[in-house]
Parts: C-alpha cells; sequence; structure tokens
C-alpha cells in the first residue's frame, strides 16, 4: 500500500513537472522563434488546418496573382506557387473549397489541368471493443481484404446506442475506419476513423461513445504538420528553406536515413530552445516523439 501510494505521488510529480516545462516554454524560452516553429507565425501556424486543395497546373503566366485576387475575400490557408509552375490553393473547410471553385472557374484556362482533393478529420476512439469475427491480431485496416469487414461491424456497433451520430452517418456522413490500432487486450484497441466535420464536432463534444456496455472516450487527431528535413513544425520538407539535412534520431546534419547510430537519441527542437531546462530534456527523446514538449505545445495551441 505504502510503495503504491509513493509511486502514485511520484507520477503526479512528473505530470505536473512535464505541465510546467511546456507551459514555461512559451514565455521567455525562445521556444516559439527556436524550437522548431516558425519565427512569428506559431499560433498562426498551429491553427491552420487544412481540409482542401485545389491543384491547377498549366494556368499560364500571372496565374497566382489573378488567382490571388480572384479570391481576395475567401479565408485561405495559403496560396502558392510550385518550381514546377503549378498553384496550390489550400483552404480551411469544403464550404470554402466550394466557394473558391466557382470563383476560379471564370479565370482558370481551357487548357489547364486542375485537380481538387479534400482531407476529412479524423478521431480515435479509445479501447474499442473488437467484433468478435475480428481478433486484435489481423485486424489491419490497412489490409484491403478485412478493411470493409471492418467498418460495415464498426459503423454498425456505434450506430446502436449513438442516436445522434447514427443520425448523421445515415444522412451520409463518412465515418470510415482507417486503421486498428494495436492493443495488449486482443478483446480491445485504439480504432482510427476518418469522418465528416459535423461527426466530429459532435464526437469531441461529447467526448465519448457507447459501445455494447462499454462507455468508449474519442480523441481528436490533430494535424501537425513536421518537416523531415529540418524537424521543425510548420511546413513540409518540399518548403524547407534550410539547405542541410537535420536527423530526427540524433540531432546530426545528416539525412535521419543515413543516421550512423539511431540508438543515440537527441531532440534537434528541444536542443534549439533557449530553456535550459528542455535542453537538457533532449537527450530523453527524439525529434519525432508525442513526448516532446514542442511537439505538445504545437498541439495544445491547435485546439485552442
Amino acid at each position: 500500500m505504502v510503495v503504491a501510494a509513493c509511486g502514485l505521488k511520484v507520477d503526479c510529480l512528473v505530470s505536473k513537472i512535464a505541465d510546467k516545462l511546456v507551459e514555461y516554454s512559451v514565455e521567455g524560452s525562445g521556444l516559439e522563434d527556436r524550437a522548431g516553429v516558425e519565427r512569428g507565425s506559431f499560433a498562426d501556424v498551429a491553427k491552420k488546418q487544412t481540409t482542401g486543395k485545389i491543384v491547377v497546373k498549366n494556368g499560364g503566366e500571372g496565374f497566382v496573382d489573378r488567382a490571388s485576387e480572384a479570391l481576395s475575400k475567401t479565408p485561405l490557408t495559403y496560396l502558392r506557387q510550385e518550381k514546377d509552375g503549378s498553384v496550390i490553393i489550400a483552404l480551411p473547410d469544403e464550404e470554402t473549397l466550394s466557394s473558391a471553385e466557382k470563383r476560379l472557374t471564370e479565370i482558370i484556362p481551357e487548357n489547364a489541368q486542375v485537380t481538387k482533393s479534400v482531407r476529412h478529420p479524423k478521431i480515435t476512439i479509445r479501447d474499442f471493443p473488437l467484433p468478435s469475427a475480428v481478433s486484435a491480431r489481423n485486424a489491419s485496416a490497412r489490409d484491403a481484404s478485412v478493411r470493409d469487414e471492418l467498418n460495415a461491424k464498426i459503423t454498425e456497433a456505434v450506430k446502436i446506442k449513438n442516436p445522434a451520430l447514427r443520425d448523421l452517418i445515415e444522412r451520409g456522413d463518412k465515418f470510415d475506419v482507417v486503421y486498428v490500432g494495436k492493443s495488449g487486450n486482443r478483446e480491445t484497441a485504439p480504432v482510427g476513423v476518418r469522418v465528416s466535420c459535423d461527426i466530429r464536432d459532435l464526437l469531441t463534444r461529447k467526448g465519448r461513445v457507447f459501445i455494447g456496455n462499454s462507455s468508449c472516450r474519442v480523441e481528436d487527431r490533430h494535424y501537425i504538420p513536421q518537416c523531415y528535413k529540418c524537424q521543425r513544425y510548420g511546413h513540409k520538407s518540399n518548403e524547407c528553406e534550410q539547405t542541410s539535412y537535420t536527423c530526427k534520431f540524433c540531432a546530426g546534419s545528416h539525412d535521419t536515413r543515413r543516421c550512423p547510430d539511431m540508438s543515440r537519441v537527441c531532440c534537434a527542437n528541444c536542443m534549439k530552445s533557449r530553456d535550459t531546462q528542455l535542453r537538457g530534456r533532449a537527450y530523453y527523446h527524439n525529434a519525432g516523439s508525442l513526448d516532446c514538449p514542442v511537439y505538445l505545445l504545437k498541439l495544445r495551441n491547435s485546439k485552442n
């Protein structure tokens, strides 16, 4: 009993220290401009979640300027021209995507190639009771042979005791299982689902879904872009302005795929912080760790 109580106190203390480190990193640590976040754009980049993209190829000379003018009153995540001349327009939601598409129709040349893509939000349902026909060992939604069966069984399971969710699914809103995670318990596992914005809002507001006799926690899966060239957050490698590589594992000046010693752990983002405590923590995780204070701060900002 005494040992258990001491262990609980230690866990609580460690949790509080971690929270303080994340909070401290916001003010005066230089984290916002030196530790993996683009200077002067920390909160902005964190909140810019892209739902849809329009890519225009062969738009002709000056198309990026014409598109910028046509969409001057449309809220954009970003609008940029790639090295090959194609123009990418990223938008925050499907409604804005449709509006932008209509405005661009008037200025897009006939010979231009236009592609549209929509990325739906994802959620994770924790400790989902797996259907009896599917074991945790082979329940991989990446396997096409079981994906349709999984999707049908899980969709039917969530509809039974969640009437508001059932109404949205039957209305035609997206609810597609994209993965079933590993779990020590073969009867339950975390389930990742790609959903419509309305379903995401419903489930994250409620925080739980009811499956049989179980109440399963729902978590929002935020997209936090990270560059695999410099390891900083807020952009991807094809947008990176850094000329040299930074290793995700050891923070060395080489490509992560060519790291000579992946067991030598060091987080490049924490190492660049002005906070000595964060620099000390850099040697306990790599730049891809979900426990990294820089990542946690980025995640916290994206939820606000």
